[in-house]
């Protein structure tokens, strides 16, 4: 004699449940994906916005230790040499006006 196992069929209300299940789990997959590329955005966004405060920041140190420099009068001929190219006028380069 043979003997046959018995399986247990699902009932159509189980078999709906499981699709159903299956359904919610790609729909939430789906969710926590678009989520997970918002999240990398505003993530990258924020740390280009922070390196690009922090090229500001430095740039505005460099230019106040240069505003502290040129308004010291030794300094001052130094930059208007240097940067600007200008040079100490000759005896017979100045006109005094009256």
């Amino acid at each position: 004699m043979k003997e046959f196992l018995r399986t247990k069929r699902k009932s159509s209300g189980e078999l709906k449940n499981q699709v159903v299940y299956f359904i919610i789990f790609i729909a939430l997959l789906i969710v926590f994906g678009i989520i997970r590329n918002a999240c990398n955005s505003s993530r990258e966004d924020l740390i280009e916005a922070l390196l690009w405060e922090n090229g500001l920041r430095t740039e505005n140190v460099a230019l106040k230790t240069e505003i502290l420099t040129i308004t010291r009068e030794r300094f001052m001929v130094l930059f208007a040499q240097e940067k600007l190219g200008f040079r100490r006028p000759k005896e017979d380069e100045v006109y005094v006006l009256k």
